[in-house]
């Protein structure tokens, strides 16, 4: 267990109490953090927590606040110091103090699997570096401070030995508080400081209490890890859970025979769900992983695999009972096929291997118990299979001419470019020219300053493809293929007369309802604007930690993974550290499977303009 500095103690040293001390250690379930992700519209705006220990998330939201508030003390002092004014030297003195605490919070933030402890960090650093500098206008308060530090020499040496026995004999947290205590005294006074006149001072205490931190954030790390793993959201309960979950699907298809569709629909979601936690317990395993992730055995390596199992099991269970609830002269099997091929292919769409080869044998079972509709079906499939193979054909062509010239989202992420020009407060160093990746994989820098630098990005011509829809609502978001990013567009545009060209070619639109997996798929991916591919402009990015973007519970959207595949990461990299982007995607043109659409004009707004079908 651990706590920071008690508030009589911060008191005493004159230093802030608006901390909150992180005591208890219990789990937070279903957190849902109210923070956004730092984007272009809003760079400033904090890194959510992930949660998983309690007071973490509080924590965050009152460091980023009291660095706002520090970091402006220091420029308006900066501002004050240039044009000769007095600056509030004794209040400098416990911000740089309270400097130093930032840095060790946000790294035992780290220890409890926070990204927002890497941005915290990095800014904490550069703002003490900052204040650093004021000790060049402060001559006349150096001798003063140096005798200060001076009288104080036996009792630091006094602590370093008490400390040191402390860390040899394991009390990390004894030994941890007892320095601390002594070097945020001595930090008040080296802030007057040049580095020569109080490198000797902190040489003395500063590389024991940080051995002794980083000592006590690995044990922290690893009892947090330990309660984590010990409430998963995805477990072997939960793993029964979800077969008992699709038993009971079957049964009350079999006892109310509700419909085959509203039984499919079930179980996709009973999937979604369990990917979704699958995916969480992922995540908090990974997130209190230090370095990569390359030893580490994917928490859903073998369930993914045993969950798709069992719903292409149930899948065709639904099929078999679907056939086998009607009369051989049913009026409604051509109907409930359908259905069945509909919702199959929605299904389908967000997996990485296909679901159709699965659900062949039990398909053609159903249609050999309705001797007509098999007939149907392969006239259907005569009559239709030809003119969809040129559909498809054309649109590719057209798709293949429209992208000339167009890089793939991957590359532009990848490709070094020269940054926007933002405004750095002057306290800090500028950085000035050259070429570099504007979207890092990591949180490396200050996320405010890497998001503002990404504008250059905005109006670039980018393609992708797997345009999916994870809840009724906007926005569309791609599938995520890559580890890097994912693409949103806010509204997919319709194309009806391209649309109604494929219902008359299917024969929808001459009351067939569609009798192939084929037709089926491109029927709901029209219904739900699903496109295999899209190009377009950049019209906004978002910066999100990978482990928040998919460890946090959000609504379906935030689901953008492939439902046999898992989470996309790279496992070379600390978990904690990478981060996702998430692109906003104006639409120039799309291709559907069987037709491919462009939008000729594209308002300065970013409305779309009189959609036509090339």
């Amino acid at each position: 267990m651990f706590c920071f500095l008690s508030h009589r103690t911060q008191r005493r040293l004159g230093i802030s109490t608006q901390w909150v001390s992180i005591v208890a250690c219990s789990l937070v379930g279903n957190f849902n953090s109210a923070f956004a992700n730092p984007s272009i519209n809003d760079p400033n705006a904090p890194l959510p927590a992930l949660g998983v220990i309690e007071g973490a998330e509080k924590q965050i939201r009152l460091m980023y606040d009291a660095f706002t508030k520090w970091e402006q003390l220091a420029a308006n002092s900066y501002a004050a110091a240039k044009t000769g004014n007095t600056i509030p030297h004794a209040e400098l003195s416990k911000t740089y103090v309270r400097s130093y605490q930032g840095i060790w919070y946000a790294q035992h933030l780290q220890a409890m699997g926070e990204p927002a402890g890497y941005d915290l960090e990095q800014k904490f650093v550069l703002l003490r570096n900052a204040l650093g500098g004021f000790a060049g206008a402060l001559s006349k308060y150096q001798p003063k401070h140096l005798a200060l530090l001076k009288s104080k020499v036996v009792p630091l040496r006094s602590t370093v030995e008490k400390a040191n026995e402390l860390l040899k004999s394991d009390q990390l947290e004894a030994a941890e508080q007892l320095i601390r205590e002594f070097h945020l005294k001595q930090l008040a006074s080296v802030f007057y400081l040049t580095h020569s006149q109080s490198k000797d001072f902190e040489n003395a205490i500063a590389p024991l209490h940080n051995r002794i931190l980083r000592s006590l954030n690995q044990r922290r790390r690893s009892e947090y890890r330990d309660r984590a793993q010990a409430d998963l959201p995805w477990g072997a309960s939960q793993r029964q859970q979800f077969q008992v979950d699709l038993q009971d699907v079957l049964s009350r298809f079999d006892e109310s025979d509700a419909r085959s569709a509203e039984a499919i629909t079930s179980i996709g979601r009973l999937w979604t769900n369990a990917v979704r936690a699958l995916t969480r317990s992922e995540v908090i395993t990974l997130a209190f992983a230090t370095g990569g992730s390359n030893g580490l055995r994917r928490i859903g390596d073998d369930d993914l695999s045993e969950l798709r199992n069992l719903v292409i099991s149930t899948l065709n269970e639904v099929i078999r009972r679907s056939a086998q609830g009607l009369p051989p002269d049913s009026e409604n099997a051509p109907a409930v096929y359908a259905q069945i091929l509909k919702e199959l292919s929605i299904i389908d769409r967000r997996c990485h291997v296909d679901l159709e080869r699965e659900m062949a044998a039990s398909l053609e079972e159903f249609l050999d118990r309705f001797p007509e509709l098999s007939v149907k079906a392969t006239t259907y499939r005569a009559a239709t299979e030809q003119p969809m193979k040129w559909m498809h054909r054309f649109a590719e062509e057209q798709r293949t001419h429209a992208q000339r010239a167009i890089s793939p989202t991957s590359q532009l992420l990848d490709r070094k470019a020269t940054a926007h020009d933002i405004e750095i407060l002057p306290i800090y160093r500028q950085r000035h020219g050259g070429n570099y990746i504007l979207t890092p994989k990591t949180l490396s820098r200050p996320c405010n300053w890497v998001v503002a630098e990404s504008q250059t990005l905005l109006g670039e011509a980018i393609r992708d493809s797997h345009l999916h829809r994870y809840s009724e609502q906007p926005p569309a978001v791609c599938t995520q293929s890559d580890a890097r990013y994912l693409c949103r567009i806010a509204a997919p545009p319709r194309f009806q007369i391209a649309e109604q060209q494929v219902y008359r070619t299917l024969l929808i639109a001459h009351q067939f309802p569609p009798l192939s997996y084929q037709a089926a798929n491109a029927i709901t991916s029209i219904e739900r604007l699903e496109y295999a591919e899209f190009g377009g402009s950049v019209s906004g990015l978002t910066l999100a930690p990978i482990a928040t973007r998919f460890g946090t519970d959000h609504p379906d959207e935030s689901l953008a993974i492939q439902l046999d595949r898992g989470l996309q990461h790279d496992p070379s990299i600390t978990f904690a550290k990478q981060v996702i982007w998430e692109v906003d995607v104006t639409p120039h043109w799309i291709q559907h499977d069987l037709y491919f659409a462009e939008l000729p004009s594209v308002s300065s707004q970013g409305s779309i303009q009189s959609p036509v079908q090339n």
